[in-house]
């Protein structure tokens, strides 16, 4: 028995391809999306918990 290696593959459609390649062929990282470039950039981002692994319940005593 010889193991094997089973890697995902995802095959993006070429369509999806050809829309990626024509929004991002001029993208320029160090460009930043404001009228003023002194003008500091406000970011947010979010972050949701999709699941609990495990919980260990302690004795949080008051002293």
């Amino acid at each position: 028995m010889f193991p094997t290696l089973l890697l995902p593959v995802i095959d993006a459609g070429y369509h999806e391809k050809r829309l990626l390649h024509h929004l991002l062929d001029n993208y320029n990282v160090l460009e930043r999306p404001v009228v003023n470039e002194s003008d500091p950039l406000q970011l947010s981002f979010g972050l949701t918990l999709m699941q609990i692994i495990d919980v260990t319940p302690q004795s949080h005593g008051v002293m």
